[in-house]
């Protein structure tokens, strides 16, 4: 969205050596399309546009045209460039009138030209790289962007379980997610220098995730702005197609709309040195005679999707989280783009030159987290946290959310019912193996995680809010204290055969003190008695 993206992002082909040996590719070709390319550059040509899934123009000797998407060549960030999944939305929406190329076949053999490819249906349209629109009239500029929110809520409304993409994305905790898969990918990134404001961009996003329990989850696309929509050739000027879908997935649709609106924020209040000529106050157009432009004010393009979508309009502190997001994940894609750039396999010439932009980016977001209105949780001002204690708390967050809340109710009717009544609780013990696997395990205790009796106290505040919480991460009564005395103060025999068996969750503890006749957890006042059998103890009374 900054001037650098705009001017490298032109919708046009360029003429270049070829970039991929085409034989294989062109029987291929008259195999699944009956087509046969045209010589040399004259049949494949690269689109400047975009920066990061190498797309090309295929023209054949029959007259048709169509369009390849193909990984770039080279060392990639794990689970980026997965064009499989962008063939499989685009296979889904096929199904549907959305305004989508069509696509024709997916190749995962990398002998063909080098990488996993897909050829889809090329789709003429005019595409714009500024919100300006230039050449536009005010009333052609307003029906065009009316279109694009139009499209965006018909994306939205989709029922993609029906589409078969009930497997394509996880329909929980979004947004906890995308900060950590962008986080993990921007530190991820090889040879590229970090900006320290990112650190707390991050612990801010991290800090202030909105509730994500009982939300409608829907397709999105995940780069929903204006490169990536075509026009009609003709006004009044109509959406005709909507591209590259690598981010697509299930998630939260106000994602997609904080996304788009990024392009239409006036940001002169909050960075006033943008309206400097050559800015990106001027690349945005924001201009004097904005009314007159036909440019549609933001509130005006929440306000249509809510109503299309017939969804509340969100508060002023959700709409400014989405939007610190959106400009947070471009940061994040920019310095992945910046760093191929330096590995030889950047989808672009343009790519090293957005490693000046990314500082302004991460900037823009932190003062615009300052300028909304929406304040940070106590924790961060107050409550002095090291980073292993602030991350283990985003951590147990994220696994609440996508894990334990969603089954609350099957675990309640698990232990409701009379034949699992009795034993171990089939979803409980599940969940225990993955919080176990993912390291969420033994947080009370300092001398295993770490952690200091005030960190642990916020992990107990999020864990408390279920109440059989506590006992998936190992951290429930009365096998805390337990383990806490035998820590401090059992012997290594003592250690070895009962603190060892409770850390690992082998062995249960449970509550024996009260009494039907004795109302008091009073050791003196215990009718039970526990007496010496050899190496076992005999227990003796009668125990709720």
């Amino acid at each position: 969205l900054l001037l650098k993206l705009y001017k490298t992002t032109k919708t046009k082909t360029t003429e270049m050596e070829l970039p991929f040996e085409t034989t294989k590719l062109d029987f291929l070709l008259s195999e699944k399309l009956n087509v046969k390319l045209k010589s040399g550059t004259d049949g494949v040509k690269a689109f400047s546009i975009g920066q990061s899934n190498p797309t090309f123009l295929l023209d054949t000797i029959q007259g048709r045209r169509y369009v390849l998407r193909k990984k770039p060549h080279g060392i990639l960030l794990d689970k980026a460039h997965l064009i499989n999944r962008e063939f499989k939305i685009l296979t889904a929406l096929a199904k549907t009138d959305f305004p989508s190329p069509k696509p024709h076949f997916y190749c995962s053999d990398t002998n063909v030209i080098g990488t996993e490819f897909y050829v889809m249906e090329y789709c003429p349209g005019r595409v714009f790289d500024t919100p300006r629109l230039e050449g536009l009239s005010p009333e052609n500029r307003n029906i065009a962007f009316t279109s694009m929110v139009v499209t965006l809520a018909k994306l939205h409304s989709y029922d993609y379980t029906a589409l078969g993409l009930g497997d394509f994305g996880k329909a929980s905790s979004y947004a906890s997610r995308m900060v950590y898969i962008w986080g993990k990918n921007y530190n991820a990134t090889p040879g590229v220098p970090k900006h320290p404001e990112m650190a707390q961009l991050i612990r801010w996003l991290k800090d202030n995730i909105p509730n994500e329990q009982d939300r409608r989850y829907t397709i999105v696309h995940g780069d929903y702005t204006l490169i990536n929509v075509a026009l009609t050739n003709q006004n009044p000027p109509f959406v005709s197609a909507v591209f590259d879908w690598e981010l697509s997935t299930i998630g939260l649709p106000l994602s997609d709309l904080a996304s788009f609106c990024v392009t239409f924020t006036d940001f002169s209040e909050v960075i006033p040195e943008l309206k400097e000529p050559q800015s990106l106050w001027n690349v945005l157009g924001r201009m004097e005679d904005k009314v007159g432009l036909g440019t549609p004010e933001e509130r005006d393009i929440i306000r249509l999707y809510c109503k299309l979508s017939k969804t509340d309009i969100p508060s002023d502190s959700e709409w400014t989280y989405f939007k610190v997001l959106g400009l947070f994940k471009i940061a994040s894609i920019l310095q992945g783009v910046y760093g191929r750039s330096f590995t030889g396999n950047a989808s672009s010439t343009s790519a090293g030159t957005f490693g000046d932009v990314i500082g302004p980016i991460i900037t823009l977001a932190l003062k615009l987290t300052a300028t909304m209105g929406y304040v940070q949780p106590i924790v961060s001002d107050f409550i002095s946290l090291s980073s292993k204690g602030r991350d283990m708390l985003f951590r147990v967050k994220t696994f609440m959310n996508e894990f334990v809340y969603p089954n609350e109710l099957k675990i309640v009717n698990e232990i409701n019912d009379p034949p699992t009544r009795w034993k171990l609780i089939p979803t409980l013990e599940k969940l225990k193996l993955k919080a176990k696997k993912e390291g969420l395990w033994n947080l009370f205790l300092p001398g295993m995680c770490g952690l200091s009796q005030m960190e642990y106290a916020l992990i107990a505040e999020e864990t408390g809010k279920f109440i059989f919480s506590p006992s998936i991460f190992n951290c429930g009564a009365p096998d805390t204290g337990n383990m806490e005395t035998l820590w401090l103060y059992g012997t290594a025999d003592q250690k070895a055969k009962w603190l060892v068996p409770l850390l690992s969750g082998e062995m249960k503890s449970a509550f024996a003190m009260t009494e039907p006749e004795v109302a008091s957890s009073d050791a003196t006042n215990m009718q039970c008695t526990i007496l010496p059998d050899g190496t076992d103890y005999v227990v003796n009374g009668h125990k709720w």
